[in-house]
Formats: structure tokens, C-alpha cells, sequence
């Protein structure tokens, strides 16, 4: 996958670009590298092509009860892919 800067749709009119740690981008990356170096975009880019949906489908399979799923407030956005959870 790439590691480059990406934007994503809010719903609001605006847009969500995630960065990574040290706000560089290294371009093309192997998904273990991407995902051992803790590089956010390529692991956004993940969880979209995969969408949330599914990822929480296999969360809940490896024994994860936190997340939230219906509601305003709800894990089922890109930012699960960075740790953002609704109840942490």
C-alpha cells in the first residue's frame, strides 16, 4: 500500500485526513511494515477498503465487547482503525 497523504469525507461538509506520527509519508510499504511502523494512513486506508463493518465483525470474533455500534456516538467510523473507540 502507499503511505500518502489521503482525505475522507466527514458527512459534515468537511474532511478527515489522518497523518501519521512524525507527519512525513514514505510511499509505497509492504502491510507488515506499514502496520510494525504504526503507519496511521495505510492503516485507515485498511479499514476503508475493508470498511468498518466487517472490522468490528472480526473484532467481536477475537473477543472484543467494547465497541459501540449503534447510537450518534459509535465506533463504526475510520478512526477505529487508530485506536479511536467510544470507549476506549
Amino acid at each position: 500500500m502507499v503511505d500518502e497523504p489521503v482525505e475522507y469525507p466527514m458527512g459534515t461538509g468537511t474532511t478527515w485526513a489522518p497523518r501519521n506520527f512524525n507527519g512525513k509519508f514514505v510511499g509505497p510499504l509492504r502491510l507488515r511494515q506499514a502496520l510494525e511502523q504504526s503507519t496511521n494512513t495505510i492503516a485507515v486506508k485498511l479499514m476503508a477498503d475493508l470498511k468498518p463493518d466487517k472490522v468490528i465483525s472480526y473484532a467481536r470474533k477475537m473477543g472484543i465487547t467494547t465497541l459501540v455500534e449503534s447510537g450518534t456516538r459509535n465506533d463504526r467510523g475510520l478512526a477505529l482503525a487508530l485506536g479511536g473507540l467510544t470507549r476506549g
